[in-house]
């Protein structure tokens, strides 16, 4: 069973068991593990770097998605978590041909190859159980329609699940509701923008390859090389993500945000119709938290955001704002209302210390289970959290 029984000293064999478990399979790495799982970025990225730069720009990964500065402890984890993908080789992100929804489109086939059938615009409104039992024996839409079954798979927040979706909290043990009470790492901090530009953004450090004669396609030739990774901006060093954060920390959104900038036209030529002279891209800055101490998310504050946002990148890249042809911004309230992602937190809860491996989602209760017949959870809300990966989909479905 994926649960353990409340008495405390079960609870505490089986937490010494995983230690051993642990101990035994990293043997003389022991040490190096627990530091990387709980020490700062910074102080992983001191002992291996010297350049500024070079760290600042890693230790961006250490925060994208989290409220927390590379200073922070538990940092590191964060850091470990962005750069463990195997996709192309260890540590390298890649893009989607045809942009995110490729992927989404590629598993519903994969889906309905299989036998599976998908309905779109179909609302789950409740989590129906059977009365006066533990037992989940269906799903009610908002329409009102009821989908009989024995097993129920979500991907939601562990939040959403039981404070939206389950129809009764009788059945389910009082440590497990405690546990789902205290999970309040929900404050998601970044805003995603999408962007339709209808030039290459001309940077300063890339000035020598530019020609206002140029074609674009000359243009996409000589900068090709330079724009198909990540760009990162005000990160030239820790201190520098650091009072982007200080801000965030004081409830408030950042003057001087980071940015990470990215152009996948400049690979990915689907993105755009043939011969097109326009580019897409896409960016994500912090820091933007879910609750602001002294206002709310209004237009007002959101302009201001971006405007905050577009002035940094212009330091960088003088006539970015005036390529920009189109852009769709979703802050962290945005992603709540309309995904109902809790907070706004694409992890689906911090990947905090205390809330990952045996405390994801919560100690005591580290499964894909819930503690109802015939309810499982296969989102980012369980272990090893946010990202696209599917492992927590793979775990469950084991």
């Amino acid at each position: 069973s994926p649960f353990i029984d409340d008495e405390p000293s079960l609870k505490l064999r089986s937490m010494a068991g995983a230690y051993l478990k642990i101990r035994n399979s990293v043997k003389s790495s022991l040490p190096e593990l627990y530091q990387l799982m709980t020490a700062p970025a910074s102080t992983i990225l001191n002992q291996y770097f010297e350049s500024d730069i070079l760290k600042g720009t890693l230790a961006s990964d250490a925060v994208i998605g989290a409220n927390q500065s590379p200073y922070s402890a538990n940092s590191s984890y964060v850091l470990i978590h962005h750069v463990m993908g195997e996709v192309l080789e260890k540590g390298i992100w890649a893009y989607v041909e045809g942009g995110m929804g490729s992927l989404s489109n590629y598993i519903a086939y994969l889906a309905e190859k299989r036998g599976g059938s998908i309905a779109v615009n179909a609302c789950v409104d409740k989590i129906i159980t059977r009365p006066n039992s533990n037992e989940v024996v269906g799903v009610q839409l908002a329409n009102g329609q009821l989908i009989e079954c024995k097993t129920v798979i979500t991907n939601c927040t562990n939040h959403v699940v039981y404070n939206q979706l389950l129809d009764s909290h009788k059945f389910l043990p009082e440590d497990f509701k405690r546990g789902i009470k205290n999970v309040n790492s929900y404050e998601g901090v970044q805003v995603k923008f999408n962007f339709i530009l209808n030039d290459f953004p001309n940077f300063k450090c890339l000035e020598h390859l530019w020609d206002d004669n140029d074609t674009f396609q000359t243009r996409k030739r000589k900068l090709k090389n330079y724009l198909q990774g990540t760009i990162h901006i005000n990160s030239e060093s820790m201190e520098s993500i650091h009072e982007a954060y200080t801000d965030c920390f004081n409830g408030k959104f950042s003057k001087r945000p980071m940015v990470e900038l990215v152009i996948p036209s400049v690979l990915d030529p689907t993105l755009t119709p043939p011969n097109s002279e326009k580019l897409v891209a896409a960016m994500f800055v912090q820091y933007a938290p879910n609750t602001l101490k002294d206002r709310s998310w209004d237009e007002s504050a959101k302009n201001e955001f971006i405007s905050n946002t577009f002035s940094v990148i212009d330091e960088y890249a003088p006539n970015f704002s005036k390529c920009v042809e189109f852009k769709d911004v979703v802050f962290p309230p945005d992603l709540e209302n309309i995904l109902n992602m809790t907070g706004g937190n694409i992890f689906h809860g911090a990947l905090d210390f205390n809330n990952i491996f045996i405390s994801r989602p919560m100690p005591g209760y580290t499964g894909y289970k819930w503690p109802l017949d015939g309810l499982w959870s296969c989102g980012s809300s369980n272990h090893p959290g946010g990202g696209v990966m599917g492992a927590p989909g793979r775990n469950c479905a084991l």
